[in-house]
């Protein structure tokens, strides 16, 4: 107990020092007993990626790969987000613009061609999916 323990805090001080340097995570996907993927996941000051693809029997049934930046600012709020993905010969990005001063998010996909950016209102404070999970690590879930 006292190592799992350990363990979890020593996770926590890494996290919390990714304003200062590079924080690397890293999780396997399995499918029952099968590994069948993998996820990094890259907290850097200025920017978190998140890059995920299959393995083994994952790769031969459904090769993918999709790599997920996100440009954050100081207080790790999201300011830009390139998503692109590849499944087989299939290959997509789309560029999400966060503008929180005009209270809109532009959103426009880039490939496999160029569309017609898409602007939506949105009320702030805003995240992507992966800046909220990034920045779930910080909450305090006991707090009542």
């Amino acid at each position: 107990m006292k190592r799992v323990s350990f363990l979890s805090f020593l996770f926590l001080i890494l996290l919390h020092m990714s304003a200062f340097a590079a924080t690397s995570l890293l999780y396997n996907i399995f499918w029952g007993p099968f590994r069948v993927g993998v996820a990094k996941i890259q907290i850097e000051k200025g920017y978190y990626r998140a890059i995920t693809y299959t393995v083994g029997l994952g790769n031969f049934f459904y090769p993918y790969y999709a790599e997920w930046t996100t440009f954050v600012d100081e207080k790790g709020m999201p300011v830009k987000s390139e998503i692109y993905s590849k499944h087989r010969k299939k290959v997509r990005k789309k560029v999400v613009l966060f503008e929180r001063e005009k209270g809109k998010v532009v959103y426009q996909k880039v490939l496999p061609k160029v569309e017609k950016p898409e602007v939506v209102n949105a009320t702030y404070p805003l995240y992507d999916e992966l800046s909220a999970f990034v920045n779930s690590f910080s909450l305090d879930y006991h707090k009542k």
